[in-house]
């Protein structure tokens, strides 16, 4: 990001130099304009006292080449009156009339104007170039006799007309190539200060061309700059997204691992546990036979047997409390002990009702204390 504003700095730097030449060029080209229009007004005189009806073209800033100029409205541009209010009316009148009274004194006894106009032609300036345009004027005998019939004193009049008649004509010519070569030297001022001001333009918008490109050159490297800026934020983005699950994936799996080894350590436990139940059970029946050696084998079998045998029960049964139906909860349940029930089964198994008739009662109430141990370690 610093180095793009670097950039845009050198961007900067680069148009507000190229400004400063084209603003050079412009005065430039202003000053050619006033200099040309200046040679074109004398070429104008040039012509007209030469009698030519060469067209003069006086170069011009188009409207484009001043912007400013879009912002002022000239009366031209407006098809409407204005509108004046009654005062404003009543204030031009007195205006338009004083300044007529005003002409029309000025017209009335002006014998300023009135000599000038006599004597002068309504000149104060008299040119030479206008007087050699003015033709001698004949003697009225040149007129009005054949030169045959000039007396002496005529004739010397006559010489000195066409002598005079003579000097003026060469005069003319003198003037005329003098109006030529002065006509030929402004136009060729002309033309070569528009080709040199052409050959600046051109040198001007090579180099606009030349700055454009370098322009152009590091506008390309602030994309692709920030393209980079743009690509690299996107990837620590996605790498944010995919790291916070993966994250939570770890800690899951860490959780899970712990998990696992409390299950294993557990199943040791309990695996540990089992095999001690399991010899602590093997121990109790081969205690079991050794107590019950000294009776027969069919009845050790039968011994046996009941000493296996458990009461089938439900080990967790609810029943309906139908008989408290003075209770405030009417969906109240009566939860029984399973062990209370297994306890109170095996007592019944214990009772002389089960006991084979075959047994003795001393082996009987041996048997119930060996299988009473038998169900407390279970």
């Amino acid at each position: 990001r610093d180095a793009i504003i670097l950039i845009k700095n050198t961007i900067n730097h680069l148009k507000h130099t190229f400004n400063k030449e084209f603003n050079d060029v412009y005065s430039s080209k202003k000053q050619e304009i006033q200099r040309v229009a200046e040679r074109s007004e004398r070429i104008k005189v040039i012509l007209r006292d030469l009698k030519s009806d060469e067209a003069v073209t006086v170069p011009e800033f188009k409207k484009i080449e001043v912007p400013e100029s879009y912002l002022v409205v000239e009366d031209n541009e407006i098809p409407f009156e204005k509108y004046l209010t009654p005062e404003e009316k009543a204030a031009q009148l007195e205006k338009e009339r004083l300044e007529a009274e005003r002409r029309k004194l000025e017209e009335a006894d002006n014998a300023r104007e009135r000599a000038l106009n006599t004597m002068m032609h309504g000149k104060l300036e008299i040119r030479p170039e206008d007087e050699l345009q003015k033709d001698l004027e004949k003697p009225e005998f040149m007129l009005t006799k054949n030169e045959d019939q000039y007396s002496e004193e005529e004739l010397k009049i006559a010489k000195d007309f066409e002598k005079r008649e003579k000097t003026l004509m060469e005069e003319r010519e003198k003037y005329r190539k003098a109006l030529e070569a002065e006509l030929k030297k402004l136009q060729t001022a002309n033309a070569e200060a528009m080709s040199s001001f052409d050959e600046k333009l051109s040198k001007l918008f090579k180099l606009r061309i030349e700055y454009q490109k370098t322009v152009n050159q590091e506008e390309l490297k602030i994309v692709r700059i920030a393209r980079s800026i743009h690509q690299h934020d996107y990837l620590e983005e996605c790498e944010r997204n995919l790291s916070q699950p993966l994250d939570e994936f770890k800690q899951f799996k860490l959780k899970t691992q712990e998990e696992v080894a409390e299950i294993k350590r557990s199943i040791d436990k309990l695996r540990d546990e089992h095999e001690l139940i399991i010899q602590e059970d093997k121990a109790i029946e081969k205690q079991f036979k050794k107590d019950f050696a000294d009776v027969e084998a069919f009845t050790l079998e039968i011994l046996a047997k009941l000493y296996k045998r458990r009461p089938k029960i439900v080990k967790q049964k609810t029943i309906n409390n139908e008989t408290n139906s003075r209770s405030p909860n009417p969906f109240h349940v009566k939860v029984e002990d399973p062990d209370r029930a297994f306890l109170e089964a095996m007592a019944e198994l214990d009772t002389d009702i089960h006991k084979p008739e075959i047994l003795e009662d001393e082996i009987w109430e041996r048997f119930v204390e060996a299988r009473a141990i038998k169900v407390e370690s279970e």
